[in-house]
């Protein structure tokens, strides 16, 4: 028979030896920032720039747009009409947890990006779009992607990866960028927005940031077949 107090061990902490990882991610909760000042993100609309310290910013101009929410991961810009323009530029310092400190933790960042140019109609009026992902750590790493339509309209979903080696218990800096651009005809159009993720993190293991994005990989605990299966 299984004993009594050994299922008590197990039930109260004692199986992570069976512990197995879910791929999905799933939200978790920021480490309060504290006293700390998160760094300075901006938008830009048809010239004017608008920086803040914030988790959420938009800036809004007849023809043009942008915004973003740091913690969500996001970033937006479009504009409209002849030679106008939106950026969004997010920065974010992040944090992974889970871990002892000093561990290194290897891992993908990841910024999906969806544009959609819109050219004026029988004219080459160039909509285009800029995306943009850094890493700032114990070096840097940069990846852009560049969006460009002619006489035909362009629509599409495309990622940005970086991989990276963290080490936990040192904050590390994300900055991604989405850039609009609304063509040389009026009447043409362009949409960017971008969204990051980490990918591959380890079970157990979490990523936070100053402005409250939240990501972590759980682990499962094993069945009751499998605990009786071992200990027979």
């Amino acid at each position: 028979m299984f004993p009594h107090n050994l299922l008590i061990l197990l039930l109260s902490g004692g199986i992570g030896m069976l512990l197995s990882p879910v791929t999905a991610p799933s939200p978790v909760a920021a480490k309060p920032a504290g006293h700390v000042q998160c760094p300075e993100s901006y938008v830009i609309c048809e010239g004017d720039t608008t920086s803040s310290n914030g988790p959420t910013l938009e800036g809004t101009c007849p023809s043009a747009s942008a915004s973003y929410d740091l913690g969500a991961g996001f970033v937006t810009a479009n504009a409209r009409d002849s030679l106008k323009k939106g950026t969004a530029h997010a920065v974010d310092n992040f944090e992974i947890t889970g871990v002892p400190v000093s561990t290194e933790v290897a891992f993908t960042i990841r910024l999906t990006v969806t544009v959609s140019l819109v050219p004026q109609r029988n004219a080459n009026s160039f909509p285009l779009a800029l995306a943009r992902l850094w890493f700032s750590h114990l070096g840097s790493k940069a990846e852009k992607l560049y969006f460009s339509a002619g006489e035909y309209p362009l629509s599409l979903t495309q990622s940005l990866e970086l991989d990276v080696v963290v080490t936990s218990g040192s904050p590390f800096r994300v900055m991604y960028r989405a850039w609009a651009f609304g063509g040389y005809d009026s009447g043409s159009s362009s949409n960017i927005s971008g969204t990051i993720d980490f990918v591959g993190l380890p079970p157990g293991v979490a990523v936070t940031s100053c402005n409250g994005f939240g990501q972590s990989v759980p682990v499962s605990t094993a069945t009751w077949g499998r605990i009786k299966a071992l200990y027979q």
